[in-house]
């Protein structure tokens, strides 16, 4: 038997995008429960399937499963160390045995598997990732060496890989520490500066733990289950109260005062001069549509399982382009590494080359901004160099009243665009002047900014 079904894609990995909690996950399990199944519904019984986005129904728990011959072999999830992740994160993952002579065809249909009269290597590991579509599931067969345990041992393992953002915002260094399944802690990062962010790589169901670099107390610990941020904080808040906890007003001083005249003249001068003999690549400027499944799906779910560990933007001295000191603003960073963050660009790219008639290339895609009442953003354009192309989605909001997109044509007439979550406005962002000059009522307004530009540089004015 062969495996005949569609690899699993960039897009398809992240699908499952993507959870981390700041609390331990539930307690373990004494005995991992496995089930077998013997056809296409019952997996998805043993699985759950959600529909919670408006992308369609997909698989709620990922699924590790052992798929053998009956007389050949056995699915001895002990034996190549899976029951492990049935234990530790029951509430995750699904430990499924199949046998491929006894399932039915749509089972068969849905995994590829055909009967090409050579015997299938036994067991099979397959994993299948959590939100993976049910019409057409996204699956990885990771191990499946019948000689050598630690085959399948090793490509479940790798499957587990996630990366984390460990961001401190205390005004002193930390550390961070991992807690293996010994239950001893080992150093992750010696040093973290204040305010800095620093991505790694490492497994679901590791435990992080943050100390304070200089007396070694312990300051925050979580159960990593998906890519995301671990934020190490005083400060016990999400994007949806963030703006309340922090909220404050400021004087500022004489270098803070003069740092923002001379930005404030730099942007009403760039607003100006900066569109001036820059190409155009469509007739108005703008477009808003929706986002597309996928694209949606992996977006919404990383933003939801991870919006309660926002980091506080750090914007430089003289910024006047928000108001931040008054009204701060938080970031759910995507993963420097990883395929969360190229799925995304890769997702949305063909959308915005149809839209501008132009090839492109990706430049900048750092993450979810959560604006907080009373916030304002300045009209401006953007750099040049780099974000030519660029897309708004709005991802999640709570207002009082519409904080529409104020934005300007390349005839000049000014437009103000409001938005819904899962709205996408594509627009030309270092032509057209735009931002949100009004002041936001409401509780919090979470945008991710999306950049690109075009690949050929001379279609384009490169940053001299």
């Amino acid at each position: 038997m062969v495996f005949s079904g569609r690899p699993l894609s960039t897009v398809a990995v992240c699908l499952a995008a993507l959870l981390v909690i700041r609390s331990s996950c539930a307690a373990p399990l004494d005995a991992a429960v496995i089930t077998e199944v013997d056809s296409y519904q019952g997996l998805l019984d043993v699985a759950g399937t959600v529909d919670d986005t408006d992308t369609g129904k997909r698989f709620e728990r990922e699924v590790m499963m052992l798929l053998y011959e009956g007389g050949k072999c056995t699915a001895d999830f002990k034996k190549h160390g899976l029951d492990e992740y049935g234990r530790l994160q029951p509430e995750d993952v699904a430990l499924v045995a199949a046998d491929v002579n006894k399932v039915d065809q749509v089972f068969l249909e849905k995994f590829g598997i055909v009967d090409d009269g050579d015997d299938m290597p036994c067991p099979t590991a397959v994993v299948i990732r959590q939100r993976s579509p049910l019409q057409n599931p996204t699956f990885e067969v990771v191990g499946s060496d019948p000689d050598d345990p630690f085959a399948i041992a090793d490509g479940v393992l790798k499957s587990q890989e996630v990366h984390i953002g460990s961001v401190n915002d205390y005004d002193f260094p930390i550390k961070v520490m991992f807690v293996w399944r010994d239950g001893k802690e080992r150093p992750h990062l010696r040093r973290l500066e204040p305010g800095r962010e620093s991505w790694m790589k490492t497994y679901r169901s590791t435990e992080l733990v943050a100390r304070a670099l200089d007396d070694g107390r312990e300051l925050q610990r979580m159960r990593v289950r998906w890519h995301g941020l671990f934020t190490v904080a005083h400060r016990n808040c999400n994007i949806e109260n963030c703006g309340i906890v922090e909220r404050k007003e400021v004087e500022l001083d004489e270098e803070e005062i003069r740092a923002r005249e001379q930005n404030e003249k730099f942007r009403v001068r760039n607003n100006v001069q900066q569109p001036v003999g820059l190409p155009r690549f469509t007739d108005v400027g703008f477009k808003k549509i929706r986002v597309p499944d996928d694209v949606w799906d992996m977006l919404v779910t990383y933003y939801r399982q991870n919006k309660q560990n926002p980091k506080i933007e750090r914007w430089g001295k003289g910024n006047v382009y928000t108001n931040n000191l008054e009204a701060p603003s938080y970031m759910v960073n995507l993963p420097e590494t990883g395929p969360l963050k190229p799925a995304i660009f890769n997702g949305l790219r063909p959308i915005l080359e149809e839209w501008s008639g132009v090839e492109l290339v990706s430049t900048s895609c750092y993450g979810i901004r959560a604006y907080t009442r009373g916030s304002w953003l300045a009209n401006h354009v953007d750099t040049r160099a780099t974000h030519t192309i660029s897309a708004i989605i709005n991802v999640d909001q709570e207002v009082n009243k519409d904080w529409p997109l104020n934005i300007f044509d390349h005839a000049g007439n000014d437009h103000n665009i409001t938005m819904a979550p899962r709205d996408m406005v594509l627009y030309e962002s270092a032509t057209c002047v735009h931002g949100r000059p009004s002041t936001f009522d409401g509780q919090f307004y979470a945008n991710m900014f999306i950049h690109y530009k075009p690949t050929d540089p001379s279609k384009w004015i490169q940053e001299r």
